[in-house]
């Protein structure tokens, strides 16, 4: 999506001096995308399951999670990559990479992995980006 602004300069008798269409394109950014995530490295989660909290930073070959379990999840290994809604709960998000099986979610409450609400659109659009790259990379 592109955002386009409009500077218009003036001097001090309000005469046009200059007008600059800037465009800025999000997507070009070089700063990584980061998302703040409650994950469980795990082979399956349970009501009773204990999340992590941490941060994801999206770089260009890989997903990178920090926290108390950090991980590093190249998209050229992803096995499995799919999301599905935990007992009509939550939505969480499935990566199988390298023999490591992670479930992330994008919280918007999180009281110390114990109990979360879950941001729907922020975790459909994670797992968009994350479905793209891993895409680009195959």
């Amino acid at each position: 999506m592109l955002a386009c602004c409009l500077r218009v300069s003036f001097n001090t008798q309000h005469h046009l001096i200059k007008r600059q269409t800037v465009i800025k394109n999000p997507v070009g950014r070089t700063n990584p995308l980061t998302y703040k995530l409650l994950y469980i490295v795990a082979e399956e989660v349970g009501q009773k399951t204990k999340g992590l909290s941490g941060v994801l930073t999206l770089h260009g070959d890989r997903a990178h999670i920090e926290g108390p379990e950090e991980l590093s999840l190249p998209y050229s290994q992803f096995e499995a990559l799919r999301i599905f809604r935990q007992h009509k709960v939550g939505t969480l998000i499935h990566v199988r990479c390298g023999g490591i099986s992670a479930f992330l979610a994008v919280p918007r409450i999180n009281l110390f992995g114990i109990f979360a609400v879950i941001n729907y659109f922020k975790t459909n659009a994670l797992f968009d980006e994350l479905q793209r790259r891993s895409n680009a990379g195959t």
